[in-house]
């Protein structure tokens, strides 16, 4: 958006937080009912169940692409011009992955409680080990159309990548990325 939040129900269309927010990216929400939203000119606001609002201040010159929250692990996770993090409500993490200088994150996903899947602008797809922090990285050196991923979504049998290039489609194994990727372009139509 490009004017804060907006609130909806069957006869109303109501912005929210536009005197703070100034658009949002993204936005997604814990299963207590709080918000988390990324700022379209950076900065993250926590918006709690009882309206309060708390602009994360770690992010002020960071802007986080994309917001997963994950209910296994009761936080949310946040793809960012600066690396990915996870905040559970009350504390930030940085990730350590050993990522090339420089990487910006575009989106995050995940069904598999064990795993998420990071987009990035131009270095691939990064599966993470949510168990022990390890990491694989995907790119089109091992079959990716395209190397920057703009969205993802992650289903039990495989994930749904979009690239500047078209669709990927990778087959999972063993709950895991494999090696087989379909490829869906303007030769098919898109």
């Amino acid at each position: 958006t490009s004017g804060g939040i907006a609130s909806t129900n069957r006869n109303s269309f109501v912005w929210k937080y536009s005197d703070v927010i100034k658009g949002a990216l993204s936005i997604d929400f814990d299963t207590r009912g709080n918000i988390l939203v990324s700022g379209a000119l950076n900065g993250v606001y926590y918006i709690k169940q009882n309206g309060e609002l708390k602009i994360l201040d770690e992010f002020h010159a960071i802007r986080a692409w994309d917001i997963m929250y994950n209910e296994t692990h009761q936080c949310f996770y946040l793809a960012t011009s600066n690396g990915m993090y996870r905040f559970d409500g009350a504390k930030i993490k940085k990730f350590n992955i050993n990522s090339p200088s420089g990487t910006e994150l575009s989106t995050v996903a995940g069904v598999n409680p064990d795993f998420i899947y990071i987009g990035t602008f131009g270095r691939g797809l990064i599966e993470y080990s949510l168990a022990d922090s390890s990491h694989r990285f995907f790119n089109s050196s091992n079959g990716l159309a395209s190397n920057t991923i703009f969205f993802i979504k992650d289903e039990s049998e495989g994930i749904w990548l979009g690239t500047e290039k078209g669709i990927d489609y990778v087959f999972k194994d063993h709950g895991k990325m494999g090696n087989r990727v379909v490829h869906y372009g303007v030769q098919d139509g898109l």
